[in-house]
């Protein structure tokens, strides 16, 4: 079983010591100043806004973190050493402090008010000198504390000043010193309590040196409620009667006792050594009749086996009046031992009375002689006594206790099946009332039977003088349990429950062990949770009601995962009343964390899946039922609740794996909705990071679910929602509004847990390379990609400051939110997904006020975009990845492109430099994002990202600054030139001319797959035949695929050998997919539209450099279409394969890059000449570059007229007409030229007439420019 308890936890420091002087004058004033006020028993309102920092160990989620186990004689590093430093001058500080309190404490009379007073002292202490103080420079440099560790550290100090004063400690030589308490003893009590104590070895060691250095009490006299607060914990040097029990029940126990030994102590020392010399000789003497007993059911030795065959009657007698006399010698010997203090020798007479007078029930009728009962009467009127002194005496003492039980179950609950008549109705009745007859109130066995007319000494009982003399006994019993549960000392009081929890355990095992065997009706289970009330409500110092449950607490969790449900229900039961009496009675104070270990056995049992699903639902209305009645009350346990809710399955295997139980979520919503509604800052900071993970595990859905989806087609899953994540959505939305108004709040409490958030390699941005993305050269003839001088690695993309995050817990657990919502989106069920997102996105941008801006833009970039990247990634790798996740993925980018378009805005009023480059960063990483989606295999992703570079540049094109273009152009031309990669990896198994459709560098093959649907199938042919025809081509749309599984479920893939060696090596096999392809050559078509927008539009807002970029891709884009169309080989292979009704061909794609770049050439040589300013010789020069650049691109168009259709297809547009020779236009359209009658000087000294017009009047407007000597930028350009 996983043990609740921790002790000495911490993470590693980062830091500073502390500085002790300063820290030590500021204790004092402090404390003194707090103390003076006793009319308030509550910390101070500086407590509603600070909380220590917790270590919870048993949670699965957190077992992998960074924990270190501190440890004095551990080896330390440079690190660790400069740590103990500060927690060495803490503990002095502690002692110190607490010292002066001692002195306030020891004038207190009551021991409930002296209780509460260490409670408000541990806290205070926590809240001034933690790690967590507002006082601490800091807070990764102080010491990690919480009141619990403090408060069971003041008890036991207390404990060992009183033991030492006692012993004259202090009054001896400092060399001649000896404490009888050493430091490991002094350290398990706190370390190994079971409590939930952050305290390390370290501090606890230098605290027990302080009390060995220096008096506690020093000048004070210890007064009796503290000297009774210490005896109440531990006794062990007193042997007297009555002096385990409380100081309360001591002194009436005292004022009752008639007889006063202590004037007969020589008699007493007399009777003690006559008994030690005999008792071996009399346990021994009065065992032999029992052992022959036993011999002759089974055991066989001769004497047993001579009385077992002769069956002689007068042996028998003997053997009973020696039973008797045993029985009486034993009982004596019982209560001698409790007179004379001989505690330790009377287990062996408990044990004989055991087994001579406790027996197994088997007849209907029941007889036993009243000398057992006398016998057993002893043994339930001293057993408290005894066993206080001698735990040894427990387990004999709960043996008498179940074989009562056992009788009277025997007795009133027996199957009548031989009842008839009258008999029958008289059971009945006294089985409805068991204890309706009238009961004397005896005050011994003897009296009872003597007022029943029984006289004879050995007589023997049964009928219904029996049944009252179990119903005495049943009294007693419970009388037993709760005198021990009241009245014994912490020490003894832990005694006597690992006794009753061992009990308890091993009668589960046995039943468990012998299925067919029926439990008894009541468990010894019951009788713990009973005492565990009891204890609760005994008005107990906090301290032994912490010790005690981390006792009870591990078996009612082993009980809780029985198999049997009778047990595991009532030990759910058995929690849920202790917890709730323990909240009526105590109300937890801040930095104290004993609500947590009580709700820990629901965490540990859900968590570790020990429970069935009945007791699951009990659990989960356990925890409804404490929400709705102590909502306020809860504090810490709020943690192990949201730990709990955490694992909750939702999922029965017998019912429909789409549906869910309503009932529970409504249940576990309630749940939040009460802790939501907690106005308490305090509350909500320390169970928020807990609440915050419960709902994200909600939102992103449970395992089965996505198994479900991966088995069945995800549109199904569309109409069936549990509704579970839309609640969890709003309650997020919940958290953000609150983590907002506590953002600004001038001293925001501490938020637990936010130092064990390990932000990992935070800060982290979009990678600039995309993996695989490259084009393998087969032979350096067939390469047709030709560098390109830019990428993104030029560009610096410089992260944000990453102190954002470490100087609070807030924005801590607030990113973690945010990165639980990111996470969500990508892995959330499908039915749920658009409302994540929108979720999602609407916080993101209620984050764009003035006070948010630096955190927003933080997790935009160094979040958001990076696991967009990483989402696209993972669909591309991953099977049938795309069908899922592509209507998220665009929700998600057209969302972003969004919110950059808003920061962008923004960004042109902002006055803070850090938020600028915040938005420029945004801007780079979106562009990068947005040019890899272009390159994914969904075609609806893919031209949704162009579709949103389009949107961006719509949207801002106009405000965009130069910088800005320069950005967009390169990763449009980025996309433009790796879209046509699968094109150029194809062209390098071919030659230039080649009409072999298998390749002549190497071998291609061709492979179908299925791994598509009807609709990607007829999609992609449908593709084929836009991108590789023209228009005059395509005639009527393809014919859809239908009914036809060996064609319609088929995708296609080029598998290409760079040599008849490499087939044998997979690493140098290259596989090139149709619908990569296509979906390529889709995309670029969709990114050359985008740059004749911005040529038609937005060329006056953009950069040389950006105009040089875009006809480099643009030169690039013709020069691919051309060497595609100069390889017959791969244009009939791609036919068949496309399934195309004409040969392959990219002239679309040439008219497009052709056209737009004759455009840009002419508008940009318009704008710069009129921008830039030149004189008249380099004004000629300009003209003369542009005049060869259009002639080239002539002659590269006339060059390749013949590839056309018509005439039409190529023409420019309107918008071209204005700039190009409207003569040389109309002679086209009229002669339509074709190759054999129009040649390329024709056209070129019809395109020189133009220029030479135009050369005057441009010269002329040139030269009344101001004459000033300028940069030649133009032939730069071209």
């Amino acid at each position: 079983m996983t043990k609740i308890s921790i002790a000495s936890i911490r993470t590693e420091p980062d830091g500073a010591s502390i500085d002790s002087s300063s820290v030590e004058v500021t204790a004092e004033d402090s404390y003194d100043s707090s103390e003076c006020s006793n009319d308030t028993d509550e910390p101070g309102e500086k407590e509603l806004y600070l909380q220590p920092f917790t270590y919870p160990q048993t949670e699965k989620v957190e077992q992998n973190e960074s924990i270190t186990l501190r440890s004095p004689n551990t080896n330390s590093s440079e690190d660790d050493v400069e740590f103990q430093e500060i927690e060495e001058e803490n503990a002095n500080l502690f002692y110190k402090v607490f010292k002066n309190r001692v002195a306030r404490l020891n004038q207190i009379r009551s021991a409930a008010e002296l209780d509460i007073k260490i409670q408000e002292f541990a806290s205070q202490f926590c809240q001034d000198f933690s790690s967590h103080s507002p006082r601490s420079k800091d807070k990764f440099e102080g010491t990690i504390l919480n009141g619990d560790g403090v408060y069971l550290t003041s008890y036991y100090c207390i404990q060992l000043a009183i033991r030492l004063r006692r012993k004259g400690y202090f009054d001896q030589n400092p060399e001649e010193r000896c404490c009888s308490v050493i430091l490991s003893e002094f350290s398990k009590k706190i370390l190994e309590s079971g409590c939930l104590v952050y305290i390390s070895a370290s501090w606890i060691q230098k605290v027990y040196e302080n009390l060995l250095q220096e008096d506690l009490f020093q000048g004070l006299k210890p007064s009796s409620p503290i000297i009774n607060m210490a005896l109440d914990l531990e006794n062990t040097e007193s042997t007297d009667e009555n002096s385990q029990l409380l100081s309360e029940f001591r002194r009436v126990a005292k004022d009752k006792s008639r007889l006063n030994l202590q004037n007969c102590l020589g008699e007493k020392l007399l009777a003690r050594r006559i008994l030690t010399a005999v008792w071996d000789y009399t346990i021994a003497v009065c065992s032999k009749p029992n052992i022959i007993n036993y011999s002759s059911r089974g055991l066989n030795p001769n004497l047993g086996m001579l009385v077992g065959k002769k069956k002689n009657k007068i042996v028998k007698d003997c053997l009973k009046s020696a039973e008797t006399l045993n029985l009486s010698i034993l009982s004596h010997l019982v209560i001698l031992s409790n007179k004379v203090e001989l505690y330790h020798l009377s287990g062996s007479c408990l044990r004989l009375i055991c087994e001579i007078s406790c027996f197994a029930p088997t007849a209907k009728k029941i007889k036993i002689r009243s000398k057992k009962l006398e016998s057993l009467e002893i043994v339930l009127n001293h057993g408290v006594q005894l066993a206080s002194h001698s735990q040894d005496c427990w387990k004999h003492i709960m043996h008498v206790c179940q074989f009562i039980t056992i009788l009277e179950q025997h007795t009133f609950r027996f199957q009548p099946e031989t009842l008839k008549g009258a008999e029958k109705k008289a059971y009945e009745n006294q089985r409805k009332y068991p204890f309706a007859t009238e009961i004397t109130h005896s005050n011994s066995i003897a009296e009872l039977l003597q007022n029943e007319g029984v006289t004879e000494n050995n007589s023997t009982i049964s009928g219904p003088l029996l049944k009252k003399c179990i119903q005495y006994f049943t009294q007693k019993v419970e009388k037993l349990y709760q005198s021990a549960s009241q009245e014994l000392s912490l020490a003894a009081l832990q005694g006597f429950l690992q006794e009753l929890v061992f009990q308890s355990r091993k009668q589960l095992i046995m039943f468990q062990n012998k299925p067919n065997q029926t439990y008894p009706e009541i468990l010894l289970l019951s009788v713990l949770a009973e005492s565990t009330i009891q204890i609760f409500k005994s008005a107990r110092p906090l301290i032994h009601n912490m010790i005690c449950w981390s006792t009870v607490g591990q078996h009612f969790i082993e009980a809780g995962g029985n198999k049997n449900p009778v047990v595991s229900k009532l030990a759910i039961q058995s929690i849920h009343t202790s917890i709730s009496c323990l909240l009526q009675h105590y109300s937890e104070i801040s930095y104290f964390h004993f609500n947590e270990s009580l709700f820990k056995p629901y965490q540990i049992l859900i968590m570790l899946e020990l429970c069935n699903q009945d007791t699951q639902d009990q659990i989960l209305a356990s925890i409804h039922h404490f929400v709705e009645g102590n909502p306020g009350e809860i504090r810490s346990g709020w943690k192990p609740l949201f730990q709990a809710l955490r694992s909750f399955k939702f999922w029965n295997p017998e019912q429909s794996l789409t549906k869910t139980d309503d009932f529970h979520i409504a249940g576990i919503m309630d749940i939040f909705e009460a802790f939501l509604s907690i106005d308490h800052p305090v509350v909500f900071a320390h169970a928020a990071l807990n609440s915050i993970m419960c709902l994200i595990k909600y939102i992103k859905g449970s395992m089965e679910q996505k198994e479900i989806e991966e088995l069945v087609d995800f549109r199904e899953m569309f109409h069936s929602t549990s509704g579970i994540s839309e609640s969890a959505l709003g309650y997020v939305i919940r958290c953000h509004s609150i983590l907002a108004k506590m953002y600004l709040m001038p001293v925001c409490p501490i938020f637990w847990g936010a130092e064990k958030i390990k932000t990992g390699s935070q800060p982290v941005t979009v990678q600039t390379e995309i993996p695989d993305m490259e084009v393998v050269s087969f032979d350096p003839e067939t390469d047709t990609l030709l560098e390109f001088p830019l990428s993104f690695s030029t560009w610096n993309l410089d992260t944000q400051n990453d102190s954002i995050l470490q100087g609070s817990g807030l924005l801590k657990v607030w990113f973690i939110m945010l990165d639980g919502l990111v996470s969500a989106v990508s892995s959330c069920p499908v039915a749920s997904e658009v409302e994540t997102i929108n979720t999602l996105f609407t916080i993101l941008q209620s984050m764009q006020g003035p006070e948010y801006r630096s955190f927003g833009l933080f997790c935009l970039n160094h979040l958001l975009l990076p696991s967009i990247q990483n989402w696209v990634r993972n669909c591309q790798t991953n099977f049938l990845g795309w069908q899922k996740s592509s209507i998220g993925v665009k929700q998600t980018l057209g969302l972003t492109t969004d919110v950059v378009i808003e920061w962008l805005q923004i960004a042109r009023n902002e006055q803070r430099n850090s938020v600028k480059n915040g938005v420029n960063l945004l801007l780079s990483q979106l562009i990068i994002v947005l040019s890899e989606c272009t390159l994914v295999t969904s075609e609806t992703v893919a031209t949704f990202s162009a579709a949103c570079f389009t949107h961006l540049i719509t949207a801002q094109g106009s405000e965009l600054k130069s910088e800005e273009w320069d950005r967009i152009i390169l990763g449009l031309a980025r996309a433009s030139q790796m879209t046509l990669f699968p094109l150029h990896q194809l062209m390098t198994c071919f030659q230039r001319g080649s009409h072999r459709f298998y390749g002549d560098i190497g071998s291609v093959k061709i492979a179908a797959r299925r791994d598509s649907t009807i609709r990607e199938f007829n999609r992609i042919t449908q593709l084929c035949h836009q991108v590789l025809l023209v228009e005059d081509q395509r005639g009527e749309e393809p014919e859809r695929k239908q009914g036809n599984p060996e064609e319609e479920d088929r995708s296609y893939l080029f598998i290409l050998n760079p040599s008849e060696d490499a087939s044998k090596d997979e690493s140098k096999i290259v596989r090139v997919g149709v619908r990569n392809l296509i979906t390529g050559l889709t995309a670029h078509a969709c990114i050359s539209r985008i740059f004749f927008t911005i040529a038609e539009t937005y060329i006056d807002n953009m950069s040389s450099q950006s105009v040089r970029t875009i006809l480099h891709v643009l030169k690039q884009s013709s020069d691919a279409a051309h060497e595609f169309d100069s390889r017959p080989g791969l244009k009939y292979l791609l036919s068949k394969v496309a399934q195309l009704p004409s040969a392959a061909n990219l002239y679309t794609q040439l008219h497009s890059a052709v056209s737009t770049r004759l455009y840009l050439s002419l508008m940009y040589s318009k704008i710069t000449k009129k921008e830039e300013k030149l004189t008249s010789k380099e004004s000629k020069q300009k003209v003369e570059v542009m005049k060869n650049h259009l002639k080239e691109l002539l002659v590269e168009i006339v060059s390749r007229w013949s590839e056309f259709s018509s005439i039409s297809n190529f023409l420019p547009d309107e918008t071209m007409v204005g700039a190009c020779n409207q003569d040389l236009v109309e002679q086209i359209k009229e002669k339509k030229l074709r190759r054999s009658s129009v040649t390329s000087n024709d056209v070129i000294a019809s395109m020189e007439k133009y220029i030479q017009s135009k050369e005057k009047e441009e010269s002329t407007n040139l030269s009344n420019d101001v004459d000033k000597e300028g940069n030649d930028k133009y032939s730069e350009n071209f």
